[in-house]
Parts: C-alpha cells; sequence; structure tokens
C-alpha cells in the first residue's frame, strides 16, 4: 500500500496516511439522533499481515427505532500492483424504522468485490439481500472517489431490485494533524439516504487515533 493517500475497502471505512488505523465518533440522522461510529483497519496483525477492516455504526432514537451497521472488509486479495489493487466486504445492517408511525424491521446483507485504481477511484458490484417480509434480491453498485487536495471522499452505493432503487450519497471532508498530536486526523461526514422509500440525512463526527 503506498504511504500517502486514502484509502476504501469497500464501504463506509476510509484509512489514511496510516497503516493500522482506530476511528471512533459520533454518528446521527435527522430521525435517528443518537449514534456513535467506530472502526479499526489494519494491515498487520502482530506479524501477521491481514489487510482488513471492521467497522460497527449504530444510530438509534427513544422510541424503539434503530439503524445498525457492522462491515468486514479485506484488500489485496487477488491483485496488487503501483495502480490497481482489489477488495471484498460484507455490509450487515439491521433496522427498525418508522413508516407513518409503524414499526418495519428490515436486514440486509450486502456482498461486494471491487477494484481501488488509479486517481483514488474505486469501483465495485455485489449482491444485496433484504430478508424478512420482503425477501429480495438485487444487485449492488458501488463508487468512492478521494480528492487529495481538499481531502474530501466521495461515495456513491445503489442497489438494484426489479421494483425498487435504494441508493445512499456520502461526503467526508478530512483534517489531519501533526503526528505528535494523540488525534491525527478528524473527519466531517454527511449522507443522504433513499430506503425503501424512508429518507434521512445523516451526519458525523469521527476522530482517529
Amino acid at each position: 500500500m503506498p504511504k500517502k493517500g486514502c484509502y476504501n475497502s469497500g464501504g463506509i471505512a476510509n484509512m489514511c496516511y496510516t497503516s493500522n488505523s482506530l476511528e471512533l465518533g459520533y454518528s446521527g440522522a435527522t430521525k435517528l439522533p443518537l449514534g456513535f461510529y467506530s472502526s479499526y483497519s489494519a494491515v498487520y496483525l502482530g506479524n501477521t499481515k491481514i489487510n482488513s477492516s471492521v467497522v460497527f455504526r449504530y444510530n438509534f432514537d427513544n422510541q424503539g427505532f434503530h439503524d445498525l451497521n457492522l462491515q468486514f472488509a479485506k484488500w489485496n486479495i487477488f491483485c496488487k500492483t503501483r495502480d490497481v489493487s482489489d477488495f471484498a466486504a460484507y455490509n450487515y445492517q439491521n433496522r427498525i424504522l418508522n413508516f407513518d408511525g409503524t414499526k418495519n424491521k428490515f436486514e440486509n446483507h450486502q456482498i461486494k468485490y471491487g477494484l481501488n485504481l488509479k486517481k483514488h477511484i474505486a469501483l465495485g458490484m455485489g449482491l444485496d439481500f433484504i430478508g424478512g417480509q420482503y425477501d429480495k434480491i438485487g444487485g449492488h453498485i458501488y463508487a468512492y472517489k478521494w480528492f487529495s487536495n481538499p481531502n474530501i471522499n466521495v461515495t456513491l452505493t445503489t442497489s438494484i431490485f426489479d421494483n425498487q432503487i435504494n441508493y445512499k450519497s456520502e461526503l467526508s471532508k478530512s483534517f489531519n494533524f501533526n503526528s505528535k498530536f494523540l488525534i491525527s486526523r478528524i473527519s466531517l461526514g454527511i449522507a443522504y439516504e433513499d430506503f425503501m422509500n424512508y429518507k434521512d440525512l445523516y451526519f458525523s463526527v469521527r476522530m482517529s487515533l
């Protein structure tokens, strides 16, 4: 992995400038204002090269509604050159959402494979399965771009079913600090999602240690 840059493992975690990164912070939404975020990315675990990350995000309110997201990712699996590397990610999401005053439960399983390309671009494709009463399977498309000069990440994801399109767009701005500081980076994020016609605006503040 190059010494400088931001890298995405196919989901909601970015790793910038360091080989191992712990990230903690707040995650919320207009309809689910409470929550937290944590992620850990590592090239090595001890002397073993793992090239993996795990992310946990939980948003909730005081009425029994929530949005839980857990992701596992791995990169440099089959392909690693100067210009191209690959990644795979599995994402589990458990939600109880408020649709017109009623509780609706959703479980998502997403799996995707993709490539990190030149100019800090990543593209991926996979499958999205919605369990429970909906029991749907569809295609999943992922796109990511890091702009180095303003240090901004843009992520777009969409899942396409027979009669439904879900999508999410994310924008994150990072501020890097001197390596002598305990906090190496602070990231501010905002995202908009349309999931099964449930629309919400998400925001986050994350610190890298």
